[in-house]
């Protein structure tokens, strides 16, 4: 049977036009402008600026084509290839150099805008916001935009701007033909694509007017997923057909209204919020609100977390609730500490390796604490021009009992310089991040005037062992080790685990069954190569500790997968992965999972090829933002290589080898060729390694202030590594004490008594082969270094002890048995 549709009788469905003028009071809305926008401004010749139709007619009567061909493509890939471009480049000017906007312009462009696109070439946004007083700078896609990202007023010519264009800006800076769309500088392939992403991700709302779809397949520029449906409306022509707007509502409201319609709605509508009203939307802050959803917790909603890391905030509520007893979480006797830390008015710094529970202890003390009646905000890890500094003075003016935590807080500099000058007694801070960067953090850290007191989650205690086996035994995770005693257990957590959770997990994430989950699931998903890219990029981003948005994923898997439906609503992608509340980015953190697929579920050609792949990316986008900095410098360095191509020692050196390639520059940075180094020590070529350290400190002495205790630290490292292998007595020996000489000079800090360690391996291999002197000298060393760890202030809120503290104490031990030794040898 056939069904009748009947076109003419059918709506487009309502928009609430006050929520959209909400959203653009916020200052965080962008607008979009196609050619329609410009209708009822004139240029130099007193006419409306010609859309792509009447300009296609144009050009042809000026290649002598007659005035009736339509196809701009044709016209003016024709003309610039026989005809003469002065004259196509006066023709563009007459027609696109705007003398006077309307008045409506004028209104809509007076709305507190966050950015402007436009793929018009004409200056209408220029003029209409230079008439009512507002500043915007005019860019095109070539502009860098790390020189502009950080200010307001960017108005961005995705097709280029007519009004100051030269002769040769016609083949590449103005889009009119299909070689220019599809040239290495067009939108899509350029750096302000990633821009206009996140643009997309943190606006309020987004709104395209006078669009057309002729004037970019809107497909290239907006995704069918929820989060930008909501808040994406096309402003269209109201006489727009049924046709003309259908396919948009895939997208966006549709409002039929017009430009001039759009600013009437403003004069009658939009009311510019106070800052002061009470209820102002938070956009870069979160308030803990404490929910109990789960009566129980299930056993899968435990396995969920233990191996996918998947939890949510009334989970947690619910488990703190029920006293721990559904064994969904294990109590960490530290959070009662830090909570009678913060009662006395401590800031707290909160640091952990990976995998070891630092984001899910936030959460624990953020629910006790809120339930204990602070007020208690998350920083949402904003992007450079969100507006956490304004929202930070909201917060404060509140004049509530208030928590600030921030995760990740080394992405949130400008934030703690705010509050270090401004509030630095109304504010209780709570910042957290991994030890390594939190080490990397110390000198920014020393430089406030706010103090902290230092947590460290690392290290389980014996009670929370006994916990933790509680919690596997409930779940039957231990396999093979079910059957047995319960000391045997706590020795291997304690021993082979380190008494770390993630020595626990990594352990249970390497038994056969779970590992053959994994690969179950990966294996359905990498039948498609596009989400095969997505799901590493998601993996990488989770290991190196960035923020997973999806423009970021987007980015590095070099495909827009992330935003489509077909890979979000995918059940094999939903089991490991999901979106938090607003779609923008994903939520769940496991960064042990993600390394166990990078490591088991990809093979090492496509790991080595991919990350190249990113370096290069990432170099051109490092400036443009915190995680794209982040992302660059982590792959870099030896140690993240290491644990991404764990014991494939062939593609580390293939993968430093081709750096310098993919980035040229590296070859005059210290720092590549120490990475470098260290890779090569890692395979036992030391003879390389030297080479490449004198290359590190040559390149360093060229440089202004460059302090070489990196370098030195290698140096030393592998002078300890030849002395060990060093058949010769005399030349051990003589290895030996210039690494001794060198450290013994370093600065008191953790890279320095890791290489303390190997002291160790010096003494029961090679003392026995040292002369008689050179034996008196190697004791004399040890009681040296072990007389500077001593005298080594052990504050337990000093910033420097972050990861050195094991380290210390390690080297002591090491040195003190070794001094014992040699000292009973005389006895």
């Amino acid at each position: 049977m056939k069904i009748q549709i009947d076109v003419q009788n059918l709506k487009l469905p309502p928009v609430n036009t006050e929520e959209m003028l909400r959203k653009i009071g916020t200052g965080k809305a962008i607008i979009f402008t196609g050619a329609g926008f410009s209708k009822k401004a004139h240029n130099t010749l007193h006419e409306e600026p010609p859309l792509a139709r009447e300009l296609s007619k144009k050009i042809g009567s000026l290649a002598n084509l007659g005035d009736n061909n339509e196809d701009l493509m044709y016209t003016s890939h024709l003309y610039l290839k026989h005809g003469d471009r002065l004259a196509l480049l006066k023709l563009l000017k007459d027609s696109f150099v705007l003398m006077d906007v309307d008045p409506s312009h004028e209104k809509i462009c007076s709305l507190p805008w966050r950015r402007f696109y436009t793929t018009n070439y004409d200056n209408s946004i220029e003029l209409a916001c230079r008439n009512i007083g507002k500043r915007v700078d005019s860019l095109d896609i070539e502009a860098k935009p790390k020189d502009y990202i950080s200010q307001d007023g960017l108005c961005v010519h995705l097709n280029g701007l007519i009004e100051n264009a030269k002769v040769d800006d016609l083949e590449s800076k103005i889009k009119l033909t299909n070689s220019s769309y599809l040239s290495p500088q067009s939108f899509i392939s350029s750096q302000w694509n990633y821009i206009f992403k996140r643009d997309l991700e943190t606006a309020s709302a987004i709104i395209f007017v006078g669009y057309s779809m002729y004037d970019m397949d809107v497909q290239r520029l907006l995704y069918q997923t929820d989060n930008l449906i909501d808040k994406t409306y096309f402003i269209v022509h109201n006489e727009a057909t049924f046709q003309e707007t259908f396919l948009l509502t895939d997208f966006g409201h549709v409002l039929p209204i017009g430009v001039e319609g759009f600013s009437s709605l403003i004069a009658e509508k939009f009311v510019q919020p106070n800052p002061q009203d009470e209820g102002v939307l938070l956009e870069c802050f979160t308030a803990r609100e404490v929910k109990h959803v789960n009566e129980t917790i299930t056993d899968t909603e435990i396995r969920d977390l233990l191996l996918f890391g998947k939890f949510n905030e009334s989970q947690v509520d619910t488990t703190l609730s029920n006293n721990y007893q559904d064994f969904f979480l294990i109590e960490r006797e530290l959070l009662k500490d830090t909570i009678r830390l913060i009662e006395n008015k401590n800031n707290i710094l909160v640091h952990s390796e990976l995998g070891n529970g630092k984001t899910i202890f936030l959460n624990l003390l953020s629910s006790t604490l809120t339930q204990k009646g602070y007020t208690v905000y998350s920083f949402n890890e904003a992007s450079e021009y969100d507006d956490e500094l304004a929202e930070i003075e909201l917060i404060v003016k509140a004049r509530k009992q208030t928590i600030i935590i921030i995760e990740g807080y080394s992405r949130a500099e400008r934030l703690l310089r705010h509050i270090n000058i401004n509030f630095p007694d109304e504010l209780t801070l709570i910042i957290a991040d991994r030890s390594a960067i939190a080490l990397r953090m110390t000198q920014f850290i020393s430089t406030l005037e706010l103090k902290f007191a230092e947590v460290s989650l690392d290290q389980l205690t014996n009670t929370e062992i006994s916990n933790f086996i509680d919690l596997l035994d409930n779940q039957g995770l231990w396999e093979e080790l079910t059957a047995l005693p319960y000391d045997i257990k706590f020795k291997k957590i304690k021993d082979e685990y380190n008494g770390q959770i993630s020595g626990i997990l990594l352990g249970l994430l390497k038994s056969p069954s779970i590992h053959e989950r994994i690969r179950k699931i990966t294996d359905e998903l990498f039948e498609n190569q596009l989400f095969k890219d997505t799901i590493f990029a998601i993996a990488l981003c989770d290991i190196i500790d960035t923020h997973k948005t999806s423009s970021l994923i987007s980015e590095i898997s070099g495909n827009d997968s992330i935003y489509k439906m077909e890979l979000r609503n995918n059940i094999y992608f939903k089991s490991l992965y999901r979106f938090v509340e607003n779609g923008n980015a994903i939520e769940t953190k496991s960064s042990l999972m993600s390394l166990a697929i990078i490591n088991n579920c990809y093979s090492e050609s496509y790991v080595k090829h991919k990350l190249l792949n990113v370096v290069k990316t990432f170099d051109n986008l490092r400036s443009i933002s915190h995680e794209s900095n982040k992302l660059f410098k982590s792959l870099l360095r030896f140690h993240v290589l290491e644990i991404l191509l764990p014991q494939k020692q062939k593609a580390l050196d293939s993968y430093y080898m081709e750096l310098k390639k993919v980035c040229p520059w590296l070859k005059d940075s210290p720092h590549y060729w120490v990475q470098y180094a260290m890779c090569r020590i890692s395979i036992g070529d030391t003879e390389s390694a030297q080479t490449y350290l004198n290359d590190a400190y040559t390149l360093a002495r060229s440089k202004d202030d460059y302090h070489t205790e990196n370098i030195d630290t290698q140096q030393a490292r592998l002078y300890l590594v030849k002395c060990i292998r060093e058949p010769d007595g005399n030349k051990s020996f003589e290895l030996f004490i210039n690494a001794h000489n060198i450290l013994i000079g370093l600065p008191d800090n953790g890279y320095k008594y890791r290489q303390i360690i190997p002291y160790k391996d010096v003494y029961d291999f090679k003392f026995k082969l040292f002369n008689k002197g050179n034996k008196v000298t190697f004791e004399h060393s040890c009681k040296a270094l072990l007389k500077q760890i001593n005298l080594t202030d052990h504050n337990s809120d000093d910033l420097t002890l972050i990861k050195r503290i094991s380290f210390i104490n390690k080297s002591k031990f090491i040195l003190e048995d070794i001094i014992e030794k040699i000292s009973s040898t005389r006895l």
